[in-house]
């Protein structure tokens, strides 16, 4: 009965909302609750798509029109060039490059996250947290390399292959963190994403993935051999 109310600390602050309960024969008053910072993130953190939006809006009521300046094209303007193994990694073509993107699942049967790998770029992963299909990663793509206010820091997140344990570097656009990630780009990815089963992504901090606390997603690499001979045959002769 107690659902949607607050949840105190000892002091009286509101730590929470609290949720729901379980009770069974093996346990009784186990009670659940919304962090306070969970529900503000929520509330107050502007989704990708309005921040893009905003961005976007913002660029075409101050930047001069130069028509010498290349027009980077709609994030529609892509094509799939195949989609390959049981993890459904995609061959993309979109402003001149073609991209390898793999998704991410926190169970087996969704979709969460991609990662984005440039083979003519080979030193360095972009993760999108967040974004679950083709069209916001080309859009986010697009919001990137139009920003002005780009930056790159430390986080607390982490990617695992093999036996490497590498350090994510968070996006901030305009001062606001991003969830999206960037790898070190110290050496090529090629012979790891062909020889490793997976990559694991360890997120933390609720407010840059779609999950509470520590997130583990898994980006299968089952289909990324054959993804990179069609862009050997397909894309290498575009360049």
């Amino acid at each position: 009965g107690s659902s949607g109310g607050g949840l105190f600390d000892s002091k009286g602050n509101l730590i929470g909302i609290t949720t729901a309960s379980k009770s069974d024969e093996n346990a009784q008053n186990i009670n659940f609750a919304l962090p306070t910072e969970m529900i503000e993130a929520a509330i107050l953190e502007p989704t990708i798509d309005s921040m893009i939006a905003d961005q976007s809006d913002d660029a075409k009521a101050n930047t001069p029109t130069n028509n010498s300046e290349q027009i980077i094209p709609s994030e529609n303007d892509y094509t799939v060039l195949g989609t390959y193994g049981k993890d459904r990694i995609v061959l993309a073509y979109w402003y001149n490059r073609c991209y390898i993107l793999i998704p991410g699942r926190y169970n087996p049967n969704t979709i969460n996250s991609v990662a984005v790998w440039i083979p003519s770029s080979p030193n360095g992963l972009l993760i999108l947290s967040r974004i679950t299909s083709i069209n916001g990663v080309f859009k986010f793509i697009k919001w990137f390399m139009e920003s002005k206010n780009v930056n790159v820091t430390d986080s607390k997140s982490y990617l695992f292959y093999g036996k490497t344990l590498e350090r994510l570097g968070i996006i901030s656009i305009n001062g606001v963190k991003q969830p999206a990630y960037l790898t070190s780009g110290n050496k090529p990815y090629t012979e790891s994403l062909i020889s490793e089963d997976g990559l694991i992504g360890q997120f933390y901090n609720y407010s840059q993935t779609s999950y509470d606390g520590l997130t583990s997603i898994t980006f299968g690499l089952s289909g990324f051999t054959d993804a990179l001979d069609s862009y050997n045959e397909n894309c290498v002769a575009k360049r």
